[in-house]
């Protein structure tokens, strides 16, 4: 079993998949985790798929790559569904095909996966040890769909929606049985669900990179993404969720070693 699934959901990015597999496997190997990438493609209309099949299979040991395949267009968030249905690995990360969060982002959310012994672990573009570039438009965008949020009293964190997130394996198979939202939505279901279930979520700033060619469509979205997080809060009101048993005891993705004090410094410290 792979220590690491990365899942990486892909809608018309012909263009720009090749570069960031590249780099997703360059911080793979240099990490030496094992793991598998799975690349889903939510049934692309361009040369997408054709861009990712030579890219699969195994590469060496500790690593495979993986492309599954949606018939018809489903949305982003059938494609993380599906993707952590076919994971094998002992936590589960996904992220945007367009690499504006890049995987080596990853260290900052073990890191506090082992302070906190969390099992879901979200990146924000809106706490502290954030640093997102992006345009003003945008960023009060964001802004006004988090206000809405605490008004419909969906408070469930300063960023809900950016699409870098890290599961321990059972929570990310709970997200699987029980997520049934398709589109952009699903981040606010998946943080409800955790709620309800008693899963904790911590939220951790990263680096994030605007990236233009996208398909989500801000404003219009937006307004689907409220309409659905109601509809959201409404269905898992009346769900009996009970907390998923740890089935993935194992070792996070990446050794952080604690800070090593000089005897010097040592002595400062205790004499402090």
């Amino acid at each position: 079993m792979p220590m690491l699934s990365v899942i990486i959901p892909m809608y018309n990015e012909a263009d720009r998949i090749g570069a960031t597999v590249a780099d997703v496997c360059a911080t793979l190997r240099s990490w030496g985790t094992t793991a598998e990438v799975l690349l889903v493609d939510d049934g692309s209309t361009d040369a997408t798929v054709d861009a990712a099949e030579p890219l699969c299979g195994d590469h060496g040991d500790a690593l495979t790559l993986r492309l599954i395949r949606h018939g018809v267009n489903q949305g982003k968030g059938a494609a993380v569904r599906t993707g952590m249905r076919a994971a094998r690995g002992g936590w589960v990360v996904f992220m945007d095909a367009d690499n504006s969060t890049r995987l080596a982002e990853l260290e900052k959310l073990n890191a506090e996966a082992r302070a906190t012994g969390a099992p879901i672990i979200i990146a924000s573009r809106s706490v502290a040890g954030a640093e997102a570039l992006t345009t003003p438009a945008r960023r009060a965008a964001g802004r006004a769909f988090r206000a809405c949020l605490t008004l419909l009293g969906l408070d469930l964190a300063r960023d809900t929606q950016c699409g870098f997130k890290l599961y321990r394996g059972d929570a990310a198979a709970f997200m699987a049985a029980h997520a049934i939202e398709d589109g952009f939505a699903f981040d606010v279901e998946h943080l409800l669900l955790a709620r309800r279930a008693g899963l904790a979520v911590r939220e951790v700033g990263v680096r994030w990179d605007h990236r233009t060619g996208g398909s989500i469509r801000v404003v219009r979205h937006g307004l689907q993404m409220l309409w659905a997080a109601v509809r959201i809060r409404h269905r898992v009101r009346r769900m009996s969720l009970t907390r998923p048993s740890r089935a993935t005891p194992g070792p996070l993705l990446v050794e952080v070693k604690p800070l090593q004090i000089a005897p010097s410094e040592r002595d400062t410290v205790a004499a402090s």
